[in-house]
């Protein structure tokens, strides 16, 4: 399910018009419009604008929606350092993307394996 298509099912559930959404959100119609019918990408300031409007965490709305090439494109107009940065490889992004729902222990040794490659290359890590 795409993002455009989760915020269409999130609205119907929730009885709620585009400009309900719209006037919740503070975006256009015309860009939800958009979105809903695959016209667009939304970028991350976007995304989180319409998390907040249904009352959603970001990371819940994007990990239940869109794919890894979503991510991808919504991360590289974000506008934050962190996500911008991670925009320079796209597989890490992908990767990211599909380890999302990993238990806590396989996601710290993510964390710690990310920590000795830095650390091996000369960037310096602080906790």
């Amino acid at each position: 399910m795409t993002i455009g298509e989760k915020v269409n099912a999130l609205r119907a559930s929730r009885n709620m018009s585009l400009r309900q959404l719209s006037e919740l959100s503070g975006l256009s119609k015309t860009t939800l419009s958009d979105l809903e019918h695959g016209y667009k990408n939304p970028s991350f300031e976007t995304v989180e604008k319409i998390a907040r409007a249904f009352d959603l965490t970001t990371t819940r709305l994007v990990s239940e929606t869109a794919s890894a090439e979503e991510l991808v494109e919504a991360v590289k107009n974000c506008g934050s350092d962190l996500l911008e940065g991670l925009s320079k490889s796209e597989e890490l992004i992908k990767i990211l993307y599909h380890a999302k729902d990993a238990p806590k222990e396989i996601m710290d040794q993510m964390a710690l394996f990310i920590q000795t490659v830095l650390k091996v290359n000369g960037i310096v890590y602080e906790n």
